[in-house]
């Protein structure tokens, strides 16, 4: 009898070893379908956003947003694009609000780049714990650029507990130009909140 509890004991930090095992890379499968769900909802909200202004969107000023949802928004109210141009010209700020679309919330910066619209969007929900597993773009805030549906390019990096996405229909080297020009400023606002 003294000889069958080590056996059992082995037994048991197998079988705990393999349920972690399985519960991790049910986790992972689930951190990289909600990172797919969110890159789509963020290129739908520009589409539709932005670029059709589809009528009975829930918009709200960024300061109204702060007060309901999270003063992250607040934070992102008085971003502005840097000085310095870049290649293609300046980055400039069209519109700032907060919209909701397939059920996420994001504070939205509408820009304008090479006369094309661009969309910086923050989800309300953050990270969706993407960055624990490695899933999207590097924890450096460096840019990375993320499949994308429907012929638009996404640019995507971490800002300060959140994730941040680049969208637009430009080639995806200027959605990355983008985004990187944008990380610093944004990193900056969100760090502050």
């Amino acid at each position: 009898a003294p000889a069958a509890r080590p056996r059992w004991t082995w037994l048991a930090l197998a079988a705990s070893l393999a349920l972690v095992a399985v519960a991790g890379t049910s986790w992972r499968e689930w951190t990289v379908r909600n990172l797919t769900a969110l890159v789509n909802a963020a290129v739908r909200d520009h589409r539709f956003c932005t670029l059709t202004s589809t009528p009975g969107a829930q918009r709200l000023t960024l300061e109204e947003a702060a007060r309901r949802y999270g003063v992250f928004n607040r934070a992102l109210e008085t971003l502005q694009p840097p000085a310095d141009a870049l290649g293609g010209g300046p980055v400039r700020i069209l519109e700032r609000h907060s919209c909701v679309f397939d059920g996420e919330r994001f504070a939205h910066i509408v820009l304008s780049y090479k006369g094309s619209t661009v969309s910086l969007l923050v989800p309300e929900t953050g990270n969706r714990s993407a960055r624990v597993w490695g899933v999207g773009p590097p924890s450096s805030g460096a840019p990375s650029m993320l499949a994308a549906p429907d012929g638009f390019q996404v640019a995507a990096f971490h800002g300060a507990r959140r994730m941040v996405f680049v969208v637009s229909d430009l080639p995806s080297r200027d959605v990355q130009d983008v985004a990187q020009a944008m990380a610093g400023p944004v990193m900056q606002a969100l760090s502050t909140n």
